[in-house]
């Protein structure tokens, strides 16, 4: 049964280039855009993990321009180069009180843009732990229309993306604003695939049948998730001591002690035992399934959290049952990139009542139980179940599977 759940993924492939998937690729819209000015393109790492980031987009079609990736960066050797080139005084590109009008910039010697790129708290947070960065000059400008950046939130109405910014200062400082607007080509080919993507994915509601206590539908996101090979299942084991007896004896906060990831689409898995910093519950080992000595030969938390986030994808939709286990992972430090998807929750509402654990789940409906696992402990065996369970969902493993509902 879970072979041939697995067999229904298929891997998307990427592009080697924009690194979008081949179906949305955008390389035929990057055209090369030389410039007197010296970019200086500085991201926060999350933002490196987005899909729908700008920057890469305009580093690609901009050739003198830099692309550096990081949280501390005054001393790296390609930001000090371009921030210390006298022939191109720095010039930070940022909105506030402090910053002076772009115009006031137009005719003076050739710059370096400095460029931050991130969601606005990021971008606050690398101008803090970088004090260098933080002291440059600073300009901004009023932009003549709203962003079009229409698949993202930006938090106020004179914001733009990136490479929006990125092209209309160009054009101010160069006095060319036709050449720099084919930034904008990239920029909104990526945008309307997007939206083309999530028009696809939306499935109309069926009419109520009579008969029936509610609309039975199919939920989008996850079908479109198990159908693209996005979905990726999360099981978390914790050290845990028990809730009843914590005002008798000495306990310690729940810490995650083993993360498990499963990406059915391709069938690659992420599989990490983290070393506890706690003494053992008396019963972690026999709810884990998992010796002390496996527990202690653990990695370290941040190894840990480093693994799972070079794991996960940007457009990757996790599956959990119930939401302890990503609970676990954001107390520990982790960040799920994607949307989250409470299994458990579907489940109830397909069947109109409780459903128990995933293994009851996959009992009370037929289907066997998984006695395999693609990992260690009992978390290898329930992260397959429930790639089991998101099939049954979305009616994948046979043609009296119950459609599931929103979460």
């Amino acid at each position: 049964m879970v072979a041939a759940v697995l067999d229904t993924f298929v891997p998307r492939s990427n592009c080697p280039r924009c690194e979008r998937p081949s179906s949305v690729c955008i390389c035929a819209h990057l055209t090369a855009l030389p410039s007197k000015t010296k970019v200086l393109f500085v991201q926060h790492p999350r933002e490196k993990r987005m899909a729908i980031g700008t920057a890469k987009l305009a580093h690609f079609c901009l050739p003198n321009s830099e692309l550096v990736v990081g949280l501390h960066v005054d001393a790296d050797p390609r930001v000090v180069a371009c921030l210390s080139d006298p022939a191109r005084p720095p010039l930070l590109l940022y909105p506030g009180d402090s910053s002076t009008p772009l115009e006031t910039f137009v005719g003076g010697p050739a710059r370096t843009l400095v460029v931050i790129d991130g969601t606005w708290p990021q971008s606050k947070k690398l101008l803090r732990e970088n004090p260098g960065l933080a002291a440059l000059p600073r300009a901004a400008f009023a932009p003549a229309a709203p962003s079009e950046y229409r698949i993202r939130r930006e938090p106020k109405g004179e914001y733009v993306s990136t490479i929006e910014s990125v092209a209309h200062a160009l054009g101010v400082l160069e006095g060319e604003p036709a050449k720099f607007a084919a930034l904008y080509a990239p920029f909104r080919a990526m945008v309307d695939a997007q939206l083309a993507h999530e028009g696809l994915r939306r499935t109309p509601r069926r009419k109520r049948v009579r008969g029936k206590k509610r609309e039975a539908r199919l939920f989008p996101e996850l079908s479109a998730a198990v159908l693209e090979g996005r979905l990726v299942c999360i099981v978390a084991e914790a050290n845990a001591w028990p809730y009843k007896s914590r005002k008798a004896t000495p306990h310690f906060p729940d810490e995650l002690v083993q993360l498990l990831a499963l990406r059915p689409g391709s069938n690659e898995a992420l599989d990490v035992v983290v070393r506890p910093s706690h003494p053992l519950a008396p019963s972690t080992c026999s709810h884990t399934h998992l010796s002390a000595d496996e527990l202690e030969a653990g990695c370290s938390l941040q190894d840990a959290l480093d693994s799972a986030h070079a794991f996960f994808r940007d457009d990757d939709v996790f599956v959990t049952w119930g939401h302890y286990a990503t609970n676990l992972f954001a107390q520990a430090g982790g960040q799920l990139p994607g949307p989250v998807i409470c299994l458990r929750n579907a489940a109830k509402r397909a069947v109109n009542g409780k459903v128990g654990t995933v293994e009851d789940y996959l009992l009370r409906n037929g289907l066997p139980e998984v006695t395999e696992g693609r990992g260690r402990g009992r978390a290898g065996r329930r992260v397959l179940a429930l790639a089991v369970a998101a099939t049954r969902l979305v009616g994948l493993d046979g043609p009296d599977a119950q459609d599931s509902l929103d979460t």
